[in-house]
């Protein structure tokens, strides 16, 4: 049996979560080389320490953050929508699981990946989504208030 060397890896999968993330890295057929898990603040020290390679991530809220960090880094990033990643989950999801169909679902050249956003574009869409809440929380006050006088035909 051939031993495998991270020097092999190819593809690191990546599932972000709160405090800790679950790294998969894998070789060129798709064999898994290592896994870990590493604090959040572990993550760039450890990428940093690795050949250049795919890094595969769940679109999600950090993502693009981290996407950003990582191109400093040097490898090429890709952002996978979660439900691209779905078919390749062959067993229960846990954080421990979730690292794996990640790495194997930006493999298929068919897969489309999430455009990244700079810091700028995320800014603005914090903005627009904070205003739209505001409004809902608004309108919603609103129509409490509207049903209650209602009640008592003010």
């Amino acid at each position: 049996m051939q031993a495998i060397s991270v020097e092999d890896v190819t593809v690191i999968g990546i599932d972000l979560a709160q405090s800790v993330c679950q790294l998969h890295g894998a070789d060129a057929s798709g064999r898994p080389v290592f896994r870990k898990t590493l604090w959040r603040a572990q993550l760039t020290w450890f990428m940093a320490g690795q050949p250049p390679c795919l890094v595969a991530m769940q679109a999600c809220a950090s993502s693009h953050d981290w996407r950003r960090e990582f191109m400093t880094l040097g490898p090429e990033v890709r952002l996978i929508p979660p439900i691209s990643v779905t078919p390749f989950v062959t067993r229960q999801t846990h954080d421990a699981n979730d690292a794996d169909p990640v790495a194997q679902a930006v493999l298929p050249l068919t897969m489309r990946f999430v455009p990244v956003k700079s810091a700028r574009q995320q800014a603005r869409s914090m903005v627009l989504k904070t205003r739209d809440l505001l409004v809902r929380h608004r309108n919603a006050r609103i129509n409490a208030l509207r049903g209650q006088f209602m009640e008592h035909r003010c």
